[in-house]
């Protein structure tokens, strides 16, 4: 659900809680944008946005965000997020894995693993 003109308070309190529990929930309040994504030829500005996103929303297993939410937050269809997220994973910003079941995805980006060195098989259940 994106906030707009035809949005009720309810949906608008909602999509505002969801963003408070995940950007806004721990320091720091403020997304840096990586000035290579942003540059990068392949990539367009949503994708250097999402970029910074999911590295905001990292935690020990990683991202587990789901598309619908980034879509919401982004205010962009799920579609293009799955698109732009492909695209990140290609040029080599993103990691992606799986839980060990299959059902839960994990996303990586390459400045968190390389800060935390962090093994890429390494606790994802």
């Amino acid at each position: 659900m994106s906030i707009d003109a035809t949005a009720t308070p309810e949906q608008k309190k909602n999509v505002f809680e969801e963003l408070d529990r995940i950007l806004f929930a721990c320091p720091p309040k403020t997304l840096l944008v990586s000035s290579e994504a942003l540059f990068h030829e392949d990539l367009n500005f949503s994708d250097a946005i999402l970029l910074s996103l999911i590295h905001h929303c990292i935690r020990k297993d990683g991202c587990t965000e789901s598309n619908e939410f980034f879509a919401k937050v982004m205010r962009m269809a799920p579609g293009s997020i799955k698109n732009s997220i492909a695209k990140l994973i290609r040029v080599g910003f993103l990691h992606r894995e799986f839980s060990d079941n299959g059902t839960k995805r994990h996303l990586y980006t390459f400045g968190y693993l390389m800060q935390n060195r962090h093994s890429l098989r390494q606790g994802v259940k």
